[in-house]
């Protein structure tokens, strides 16, 4: 919403970040929730009987000098530093010149680009390197496996209206004072059913939008509405920790319950926010 030429400028407007991520009622329900978060789980951790120790074999991408006296040239090449250099080299020159001429501004496309820029220069070899996307796509594979069958989901939301019927729904009870509140609840149910920020807001975010517009509700409160919603929901189903479950050895099932405990919490909390911020 910040971006000049976003799919809802037409509507709203440019929203600068300084009045939804960096507005001081947001901050502060920021630092809120880590307060309560620092304090709800220092007090609910197992007992030390209760805890469970790591048994599985610890991830090992071994680095060291391989004998390449008897391999082919082309195998060889594989185990040198060189090649990783080269191609870090090349990403590494786009991301200067496009810092240069546009500024310090981040895309999805460039995040990756970065990581794998500094992927190729931390690795001292391309085979070193394919090793450790290997195990770490062993370590991911739970999120590999799901995001296709959540895309599916989300298309088939988006297309029998599910998300629109919702959306609607909630904005025919709110009014400018309880919109953020149901805006935000709206997110996070849709959420269970498209996880995913962009692909949500592109389906809800109009809806949310036109209706704030009409209502003369508080536009960055909206959007952040809709923001907390969407990362609300998120922490019951914990796809996000699926790579850091199977590194550790544990499944869902062992942080699940501290999930929903959480989510309960947090979203008693934000809600909260969003009232006392109505009545201002």
């Amino acid at each position: 919403m910040a971006s000049e030429g976003n799919f809802m400028q037409d509507v709203v407007g440019i929203v600068p970040i300084t009045d939804t991520l960096y507005s001081w009622w947001n901050v502060a329900l920021t630092l809120v929730l880590l307060a309560l978060l620092y304090f709800v789980f220092t007090r609910v951790k197992p007992e030390g009987d209760e805890v469970k120790q790591f048994q599985g074999e610890p991830l090992n991408n071994d680095t060291g000098i391989v004998d390449t006296r008897q391999m082919p040239w082309a195998e060889k090449l594989e185990h040198y530093r060189l090649p990783n250099l080269v191609l870090a080299l090349l990403p590494l020159g786009y991301l200067v010149i496009n810092f240069q001429q546009l500024g310090f501004t981040l895309s999805l496309n460039l995040v990756i680009l970065i990581f794998l820029t500094i992927g190729l220069l931390l690795q001292p070899s391309p085979a070193s390197f394919g090793k450790a996307v290997k195990e770490g796509v062993l370590s991911c594979r739970g999120i590999i496996m799901q995001f296709p069958l959540y895309a599916g989901i989300a298309g088939m939301v988006k297309v029998s209206g599910l998300a629109d019927t919702l959306s609607t729904w909630f904005v025919d009870i709110a009014n400018v004072h309880t919109f953020p509140i149901l805006t935000f609840v709206s997110a996070g149910i849709i959420n269970i059913f498209i996880p995913s920020g962009g692909g949500q807001w592109a389906i809800q975010g109009p809806i949310m939008l036109d209706a704030a517009k009409t209502l003369g509700a508080d536009i960055p409160q909206t959007i952040m509405a809709f923001t907390w919603g969407d990362a609300w929901t998120n922490q019951m189903q914990p796809f996000w920790a699926l790579p850091l479950l199977g590194v550790a050895g544990l499944s869902a099932r062992d942080i699940m319950g501290y999930c929903v405990m959480w989510t309960l919490l947090c979203g008693a909390t934000i809600i909260a926010a969003f009232v006392l911020l109505s009545m201002l």
